[in-house]
């Protein structure tokens, strides 16, 4: 009798952590959105704002609170340098990722667009418009954030 109850609670056991085993992995999965791009990569934990943890690597119980994430490259090693100017950046990501240009602005030397990508849920709304992807250029770094970019860049 015993034996049978222990021998049903590991096959509970092993199950439970299997299952749990397999989300763990396909979350690991779909938590960078942009897990193609090489930089430093920068996840906004519990909030998609300005408040939320900033961290470069995540736990596993890290994972289901991502808000947003941003990426830092060097200007001249992403594509190569083969983008002449701000503007071609801007539109090659815009194809990458299915974004719409909302608007975009200039702060010293360095050129921010605003966008819109129906593919990911998370967004914040600037000048009343929902917003969920920002990339900013400058003479030396591309940095690309969802929803925006948090921190100095």
């Amino acid at each position: 009798m015993f034996r049978n109850r222990f021998k049903n609670f590991i096959y509970t056991a092993v199950a439970a952590l299997s299952a749990l085993s397999c989300c763990v992995a396909v979350r690991m999965n779909t938590v960078s959105k942009f897990s193609t791009l090489k930089g430093e990569h920068t996840y906004y934990v519990n909030s998609a704002s300005s408040q939320s943890l900033q961290k470069q690597t995540l736990s596993i119980s890290d994972l289901f609170l991502v808000k947003g994430e941003s990426v830092c490259m060097e200007k001249n090693s992403y594509e190569g340098g083969r983008y002449a100017s701000n503007e071609d950046f801007a539109k090659d990501f815009a194809r990458k990722f299915d974004v719409e240009w909302r608007f975009s602005e200039r702060v010293g030397d360095t050129v921010s667009y605003y966008g819109y990508t129906p593919k990911w849920q998370e967004k914040l709304f600037l000048y009343g418009m929902p917003i969920n992807f920002h990339l900013a250029i400058s003479q030396t770094q591309v940095v690309v954030g969802t929803p925006i970019i948090f921190g100095g860049f």
